[in-house]
Formats: C-alpha cells, structure tokens, sequence
C-alpha cells in the first residue's frame, strides 16, 4: 500500500502558494475588467453589448474559479492548524507520562 507523507509545514507552504497565486489571478480579472471597462467606451451598438454580456457571464466564472482556490487554500490552513493542535497534545501527553 502507498503512503502519502506530508508535513505541516509543506501543507503551509502549499496553502501559501495557492493565495499568491489567487492574489495573481484576481489581478488579472481586475485588469480585464478595466480593459473591458475601457472598451466599452470606445464603441455603441449590439456589438459592443453582446461582448459586454459575454464578457460578465465570464467574469462570473472567473470569480467563482478564484473563490474556490481560496476555500481550497482556507482548508489546507485547517488541516495544518488541527495537526498543529493534535501534535501539540500529543507533546503534552508523552511528557506528562
């Protein structure tokens, strides 16, 4: 049988990771969203509302994509804090003994 072994601190630094890379994307979504702010402006028509609906239906999924990568990187911070607590115990039980 295979093991996974891994250790709170690379499930930190992976959770670490993960929000800058968030942080990255949703800088990104917000430079598109400035640009697409820009085009707006420089055209009337159906075109250019057909590419605004286009464009916020896409920024729906784009913010849903980054909510999920910051739940994703909230539950590995759970996870290394409940191992962090539970060592700290086991700590505690093995000098009491």
């Amino acid at each position: 049988m295979s093991e996974i072994l891994v250790t709170a601190a690379q499930l930190k630094a992976k959770a670490d990771e993960l929000n800058n890379l968030r942080n990255q994307y949703k800088n990104q979504i917000d430079k598109l969203t400035q640009t697409e702010n820009a085009l707006n402006g420089m055209w009337e028509g159906e075109a250019r509302k057909t590419f605004h609906t286009a464009f916020t239906a896409d920024q729906t999924h784009f913010h849903e994509f980054e909510k999920v990568v910051q739940q994703y990187a909230q539950v590995l911070d759970q996870i290394v804090k409940k191992y962090e607590q539970s060592e700290a115990k086991n700590v505690q039980i093995a000098q009491s003994k």
